[in-house]
């Protein structure tokens, strides 16, 4: 007995022995294939750093670059083609090897195009409260804006960029065109949204179409709350891990959007994130999924109407989504999402007049083609350039892929299906939108271009966060940590929620409707400084002049001009940099021949948004104007030229 009782216990030490030591070899295979991906990562993306200035398209005589660069002879869409080729240089290796390392650990390509998609009710995936959760959120997030000083968000006027909103806007008023009497380069929305607060309240100021701006930003939050909600729901974690990993989502998710412009999601994100929640709910299974994959087709006309940009990156999106239904052979959905489509265009035809809606195409065609044109700023080298947030944007996509890269190809994930294909669109959505970075390539268009990738970043950076957590202690454990722990948690969890939206200052909900109504009612003037006395000046002096006329006409980049003299814009063009290309400038010449406006505002000193200045960049209207107009007088900083 006692010698077979030994051999059984030598043979349960080898069988131990073995397995530590398939372990330890597992490990150790594992580590090496880590440190290989690593490795081909980071000179992947030397690669892609090099090559990125070897990219040089030669310069089309029909794509002109009119502002910063124009010396250069640097084609537009440059910048593009080198992103697109960074972002397949630095992760294309990655994946390949990815892919081959874990073969026996992956979904293939296949598989994840025919995934089954989960229903609304799929117990695995519980919302342990998240939903309750969220409308206390939600909550927060409107009461911390009904306590915001909005009487000191009154800052000064951007004579350019809001000369875009308020100008239109102001035609709007005297001639119920939209773009028969304004060039929309925004968009509906984006150019006439004024109007809506106008009427609404019955005034015309430039401080309610402020606060109409703070709406928009509030929006952006609430939106962004629902998003991190659908996201939790579809991760199969224990409750309060689960509860706690929402809370720190939603909160990260909101901290993206400032009400001191500051924002990388801006007022035009808002029906941005509207589409991505309802993408998200129209890929479950179930009847309720018919009505949003419906809803889903709508944002096709909708996003047009909405900005223009915008209106491109959603129909893309649209297209992929159709396309993705039918390689799946499931041509119901494909239908639900084209009748949508189908609806939304058969609206807006009918809600606008023949003439709208054909200028409607005219002013989008030509706006579309030849906005980058327009642009003109470089994208900086990535790590040469020193530019830091430039090259930080690159690396966030290489990152952002990489996690999504592991998240949808990985069999053994916490994600529910449904959000592995989410992810691939939420991942599209970023490398498109980010376009929006490659024609105006400053900070701040970056910073808002950026946006969507930093959610990726975000959710990436949480999950492995909580799996590292969930490595320390073990899955169960931690979550009975979390459990044991609760109340303490619900504690500090109470009291950073009331500082970080700011609930001491509750006292200011009693003041929310004299601080609205001050914002609201502000004058004009008020939003002149620090050139209150030049601007007020002005506008008094060109009354005063062209006092005949019931338009004027302007030819400097002070936009909000006939918005402050409270006049219609004589043509079209109230926005010089994007009437440079040639066609448009042909046709504000047919519109300044068919005006005629007796006096120009021709030249100012003061402020100039692009260089060279109009009357360099606009050289075919500037000849037009030498040829029938000559000088009137000269105001302060402002030169006027009469018609001869």
């Amino acid at each position: 007995m006692k010698i077979v009782e030994k051999k059984e216990k030598s043979f349960l030490r080898r069988e131990l022995t073995s397995k530590i030591n398939l372990k330890k070899i597992l490990k150790n295979k594992n580590e090496k294939k880590i440190l290989y991906l690593s490795l081909i990562l980071i000179i992947s993306v030397f690669l892609s750093t090099i090559i990125w200035g070897q990219i040089n398209l030669s310069l089309d005589s029909s794509f002109p670059s009119f502002r910063g660069i124009s010396q250069k002879n640097y084609h537009p869409q440059n910048d593009t083609l080198r992103f697109f080729i960074f972002i397949i240089i630095a992760i294309l290796p990655f994946l390949t090897f990815f892919l081959n390392f874990y073969k026996q650990d992956i979904l293939k390509i296949k598989e994840i195009i025919n995934i089954k998609l989960d229903n609304f009710n799929n117990k695995k995936y519980r919302s342990y409260h998240i939903k309750q959760i969220s409308l206390l959120i939600l909550l927060f997030t409107i009461i911390n804006f009904l306590i915001l000083d909005f009487e000191n968000l009154g800052g000064p006027i951007d004579i350019f960029h809001e000369g875009a909103w308020l100008t239109p806007s102001n035609n709007f008023l005297y001639s119920n065109g939209f773009w028969t009497n304004s060039f929309v380069e925004r968009g509906l929305f984006g150019n006439f949204y004024p109007v809506l607060i106008w009427k609404l309240l019955d005034i015309q100021t430039i401080g309610s179409t402020r606060f109409m701006e703070l709406i928009l930003l509030l929006s952006n939050k609430l939106f962004l709350i629902i998003l991190a909600a659908q996201i939790t729901i579809n991760i199969n974690y224990e409750k309060y891990e689960k509860i706690l990993f929402f809370l720190i989502l939603s909160c990260l998710f909101i901290g993206l959007i400032d009400y001191h412009d500051r924002s990388h999601f801006v007022k035009r994100s808002v029906l941005f994130l509207f589409f991505l929640n309802i993408v998200f709910l129209s890929l479950y299974n179930g009847k309720i999924s018919f009505f949003f994959k419906i809803v889903t087709g709508f944002f096709s006309a909708t996003s047009f109407f909405w900005f223009i940009d915008i209106g491109i990156y959603i129909n893309i999106l649209i297209i992929l989504l159709l396309t993705f239904f039918i390689i799946r052979k499931d041509f119901k959905n494909s239908f639900l999402i084209f009748l949508g489509v189908f609806l939304s265009w058969i609206f807006f035809y009918s809600f606008l007049s023949l003439e709208e809606f054909q200028q409607f195409f005219v002013n989008t065609s030509a706006i579309s083609s030849t906005i980058e044109s327009v642009g003109g700023f470089k994208y900086p080298d990535p790590f040469f350039s020193g530019d830091t947030r430039a090259t930080k944007a690159l690396i966030f996509f290489v990152i952002g892929g990489i996690f999504v890269i592991n998240s949808i190809f990985l069999k053994k994930t916490s994600f529910s299906n449904n959000f592995k294909i989410f992810l691939i669109i939420l991942f599209l959505v970023s490398l498109i939108s980010f376009k929006y970075a490659l024609g105006y390539s400053d900070s701040g268009h970056i910073q808002v271009a950026s946006a969507p990738i930093i959610l990726i970043l975000y959710i990436g950076g949480l999950y492995y966060f909580f799996n590292f957590c969930r490595f320390v202690k073990g899955k169960k454990k931690f979550n009975e940590f979390l459990s044991h722990y609760k109340s303490y948690f619900l504690f500090v969890g109470i009291i950073f929620l009331i500082m970080y939206f700011n609930l001491f200052a509750i006292d200011n909900l009693l003041k929310f409707k004299n601080r609205v109504s001050n914002l609201i009612f502000y004058k004009d003037e008020f939003f002149l400084k620090p050139h209150f006395s030049d601007y007020k000046g002005l506008v008094k002096y060109y009354k005063k002049i062209d006092q005949e006329n019931n338009c004027i006409q302007i030819f400097t980049d002070e936009a909000a001009i006939p918005y402050l003299m409270r006049k219609k814009s004589c043509t079209k063009y109230y926005m010089m940099v994007t009437a440079s290309p040639k066609k448009i400038q042909e046709d504000f010449i047919v519109s300044l021949k068919t005006a005629k406006p007796k006096i120009i505002l021709y030249k100012s000193e003061l402020y100039e948004w692009t260089n060279p200045p109009a009357s360099k960049r606009l050289h075919l209207v500037n000849k037009f104007l030498n040829e029938n107009y000559e000088f009137h007088s000269k105001f302060k900083k402002w030169t006027f030229i009469k018609l001869k």
